[in-house]
């Protein structure tokens, strides 16, 4: 057996008997190798950084622990594993503070140049909704990989939006591979896989959604990214940890303005407050980030020279209408506008929003 798989072997032993990736981290920098680390005594491993608990945890497992057994129970689950001794290993995740040892994923770990973490309130607005969807669908033409948490509201509309827009997804999950939460998104999960991306966890088979699990998370979903776009969050949430997250591993956050009226829109606000790009459109994502991709046009970019066409594109500037508003601001019929409204949506000019108001692309 290599080094590099004994390693990862005993990483996962270690995972099992309850030391969390930060601690094996620390048993790494300490040790010749983790498989020394495992039967080291405990003078050596409070020596390494561990505490009283953990080294009891080790010395409890290690009596009755099958390390083969165990390490052959990922095959069985269809889960693969990489480490930071192996060149798979995401590159954005090997430069943040303490990074896990070892990761399990299902899927294909891209290397795409281009990860941004989308996160936000499990409970989000109308507004939210329309505003993530918008966001998916103007950064299809530059190929960006959507990271996000699976959780329910933004991130399951960010990685439903992203897949139907043929963009590459990746899923961090805050339990076991094996117990994906929540489990309404197991059919979500599999599309991820099927087209090309991947779930992943730090957390080995079998660990449970627990809440202490997810800020340890949500530090893998701002690391394995370039920017981190937040969408809609109370002031204490999860979506603002990984916000902060990002921030002190020194990658870009951007913050979507909210009504004022709504609880919402206090996280953003707040991280507008201090330094965040404020983020009106994927184009402030893509011009912060990869400023030489803007020279590609989205479709539907050439206004239509139909004078009615224009019409309605020019009374949409503002903000969204109704069609009733629409009819008012242009004069055009009910019925004709109707039928025009149908035809801009089809070419991608315009979007009509969950409120059943329309918008300028």
């Amino acid at each position: 057996m290599d080094n590099i798989t004994q390693n990862k072997k005993f990483a996962h032993a270690l995972y099992c008997s309850g030391v969390d990736s930060q601690k094996v981290g620390l048993l790494t920098e300490y040790f010749p190798s983790l498989a020394i680390a495992w039967q080291a005594p405990k003078e050596e491993l409070l020596a390494a950084g561990l505490s009283n608990t953990f080294c009891e945890k080790i010395a409890k497992t290690r009596s009755t622990a099958d390390i083969d057994a165990e390490w052959k129970k990922l095959e069985k689950l269809g889960i693969r594993t990489t480490s930071i001794w192996e060149e798979e290993y995401p590159i954005l995740l090997r430069e943040i503070y303490a990074p896990p040892p070892l990761l399990y994923f299902k899927g294909t770990l891209f290397r795409s140049p281009r990860t941004i973490a989308v996160v936000g309130t499990r409970k989000p607005t109308p507004y939210g909704k329309d505003v993530t969807q918008t966001i998916m669908r103007e950064l299809a033409p530059y190929g960006c990989a959507i990271i996000s948490g699976l959780a329910y509201g933004i991130d399951t509309i960010a990685h439903t939006a992203a897949l139907e827009h043929r963009l590459l997804a990746g899923a961090i999950l805050g339990c076991g591979l094996d117990m994906i939460y929540p489990s309404s998104n197991i059919p979500l999960a599999k599309k991820i896989i099927a087209q090309g991306g991947f779930l992943l966890s730090e957390f080995p088979p079998g660990t449970q959604p627990l809440k202490q699990n997810f800020p340890q998370r949500n530090r893998i979903i701002s690391g394995i990214s370039q920017g981190t776009v937040v969408i809609e969050a109370k002031e204490k949430s999860g979506a603002l940890i990984t916000a902060h997250f990002a921030l002190e591993q020194g990658r870009e956050v951007f913050a979507v303005p909210g009504s004022i009226f709504s609880s919402v829109s206090r996280g953003p606000h707040e991280l507008l407050k201090n330094g965040a790009k404020l983020t009106e459109s994927a184009r402030d994502i893509i011009e912060e980030l990869y400023p030489h991709l803007l020279e590609i046009q989205s479709a539907g970019a050439v206004l239509s020279e139909n004078p009615r066409h224009r019409a309605i594109f020019e009374c949409l500037k503002e903000r969204p209408l109704s069609l009733h508003e629409i009819t008012k601001e242009t004069g055009i019929e009910i019925a004709e506008l109707s039928a025009v409204l149908t035809v801009l949506e089809l070419e991608g000019t315009i979007i009509k929003l969950t409120s059943g108001e329309f918008t300028h692309r």
